[in-house]
């Protein structure tokens, strides 16, 4: 009995330790096939003959238009045979630009970058039409009759961001890029109008905003690639930025007399200080092209972004001011060069 109970001891022993190396092969050959992180999530930037290509060069021009609800000045009252006009400042597609500047970090295939954004618009003063006798509604709910009015909405805006992103595949045809930075914009603001009434009175009105927000940004791209140069993309992105603006308006009348009478009526400043949302997103087609020691990359998209709650133009008899959206779109065709 003992002697049975020994072989059938040593037997359950043999096999054990059998199977624990079985195990552990298995376990070794399973480890050596399992890809590593990195190749789970590959960066995605371009890689010369000598590795990856650490710095990138990029420049952009902008043909956006700014939609703003403030360049609303006065309403017509309709009748049954004739519709009121809205009176408001035309806005049209104006030129900008975009540079920026990146280096790889050496970190997980991590990349700092910065771009500088350039906008002007700056039209000449356009005729407003209007229903020449018939009253009109001004900002201020006073009703007037006009012969004639004219307006002018200008806006120069800049913004710097600044951030750390990184580019990785998620699959064959598919890349993500994730960013987290920080954001600086600044503008100025003017609308100018004039309207004449049947007294041959002219009112001038000049509205004007300087207003600047730094906060964090953050956003992602993603790109699906139809062949190895060709793809398209998405991106969006936000901000919450402190601000603060500074309003100022100023009225006054003239005459048609010779020489002409100026008139005083109002001239007010105000100061706000607060949060603003930023939204801003994308969509576009990609070409890229790489050669031993440097790659080239071409963007055309179609650019958004908008400040929320962004214009607080004074009129006149206003305490607190109405607040609206301000919002420039367009196309961008955007250049960079990796080196």
């Amino acid at each position: 009995m003992i002697t049975t109970t020994k072989k059938v001891t040593a037997l359950f022993v043999l096999g054990c330790l059998t199977a624990t190396n079985i195990f552990a092969d298995n376990m070794s050959s399973k480890k050596e096939q399992e890809p590593s992180m990195e190749q789970y999530v590959p960066p995605a930037q371009p890689l010369g003959k000598d590795g990856s290509l650490n710095y990138y060069l990029k420049a952009a021009y902008t043909l956006w238009a700014p939609y703003n609800n403030a360049t609303t000045y006065g309403t017509g009252i309709g009748t049954a045979s004739l519709r009121g006009n809205i009176l408001q400042a035309n806005t049209y597609a104006a030129s900008g630009f975009k540079v920026g500047a990146g280096a790889n970090l050496d970190h997980d295939g991590w990349h700092l970058g910065a771009t500088y954004t350039w906008f002007l618009h700056d039209p000449a003063t356009t005729g407003d039409a209007v229903n020449a006798g018939q009253d009109y509604y001004s900002i201020q709910d006073i009703a007037l009759t006009l012969n004639s009015a004219s307006s002018k909405y200008k806006i120069q805006f800049n913004r710097i961001d600044a951030m750390i992103h990184r580019n990785f595949y998620i699959g064959h045809y598919v890349a993500f890029r994730p960013w987290l930075g920080l954001l600086a914009s600044w503008d100025t603001q003017n609308l100018n109008y004039n309207t004449t009434g049947d007294d041959d009175i002219t009112v001038r009105s000049r509205l004007k905003q300087t207003w600047w927000g730094i906060g964090p940004y953050g956003g992602a791209e993603a790109t699906y690639y139809i062949t190895n140069h060709f793809g398209l993309y998405i991106s969006s992105g936000a901000s919450m930025l402190l601000t603060e603006k500074t309003n100022t308006s100023y009225f006054y009348s003239t005459t048609a007399d010779a020489p002409a009478v100026e008139n005083f009526i109002e001239n007010n400043k105000g100061n706000q200080n607060d949060v603003e949302p930023l939204l801003e997103a994308s969509l576009g087609v990609r070409y890229e092209s790489l050669w031993e020691k440097v790659s080239l990359r071409i963007d055309l998209a179609w650019e958004t972004q908008t400040y929320l709650m962004h214009t607080s133009f004074l009129e006149i008899g206003d305490s607190v001011p109405t607040r609206t959206n301000y919002s420039m779109q367009g196309l961008t065709a955007t250049a960079r060069v990796s080196f």
